[in-house]
């Protein structure tokens, strides 16, 4: 299991199974229950707040989402020096590439929302910011 939850494999004897692939084909918005029914369709009016909910669904369990606490997300992302949200959406499709990052699930509008916040809470000036 990631640490967001999500069953990473099969473990047949306890009849587990994996979820992944399932959940990024559905969308977890669609996949969830506790979701507001809003983000069912991500529109471009609530992209930032449905971008906000998957990064507390995806990412808080081991990053905080301000710029203080534990992994603080804006001190990651002002690493990585995103020019655009796009780019930060296409950074998504890499986590796994990190030995400790699970990879990003849910549909690509859910990736583009979540590019969207995370691009928004990136510093200005990129890894110039600290």
């Amino acid at each position: 299991m990631y640490s967001n939850g999500f069953i990473a494999r099969d473990l047949p004897p306890k009849g587990v199974s994996e979820e992944r692939f399932a959940l990024t084909e559905k969308g977890i918005f669609n996949s969830l229950a506790f979701i507001p029914p809003q983000y069912a369709e991500i529109d471009s009016s609530e992209e930032l707040e449905a971008g906000r909910l998957i990064a507390l669904i995806e990412c808080s369990a081991c990053h905080t989402m301000n710029a203080t606490g534990l992994r603080p997300m804006p001190v990651m992302l002002a690493r990585q020096g995103f020019a655009s949200a796009e780019e930060a959406a296409e950074f998504l499709d890499i986590l796994s590439d990190f030995s400790q990052m699970p990879p990003f699930i849910g549909n690509e509008k859910e990736e583009h929302a979540l590019g969207t916040y995370l691009y928004s809470i990136t510093p200005p000036g990129g890894s110039d910011a600290n």
